[in-house]
């Protein structure tokens, strides 16, 4: 696989939805995500759509920002981008934030 390329693996999409969401990912996948194992799920449940890699790193879109990196606080289990994690002391201190 390229290096800047992640193949959308979403079963029932149909090969335009693949190509179109293909453009617009490509080139802007954050530095924490590995290239060479990352696939584009997305969530039935929430409508999320989503790059991970084999090591769980996550990123989605973030409104007004692209694509960012999402963070689970393995602490107190609290979701989000790195900005939303900033009112919970451990996820500062987690995150090297504090």
């Amino acid at each position: 696989m390229e290096d800047h390329i992640v193949k959308l693996d979403i079963l029932g999409a149909d090969p335009g939805t693949h190509y179109e969401i293909e453009r617009l990912i490509n080139g802007r996948i954050p530095k924490g995500i590995d290239r060479d194992t990352a696939i584009i799920e997305w969530n039935q449940e929430t409508g999320f759509v989503y790059i991970i890699d084999e090591d769980y790193n996550i990123a989605t879109y973030k409104h007004g920002s692209g694509i960012e990196m999402w963070y689970i606080c393995q602490e107190c289990g609290l979701e989000g981008f790195i900005d939303d994690l900033d009112s919970n002391e451990c996820c500062k201190e987690m995150f090297n934030k504090g």
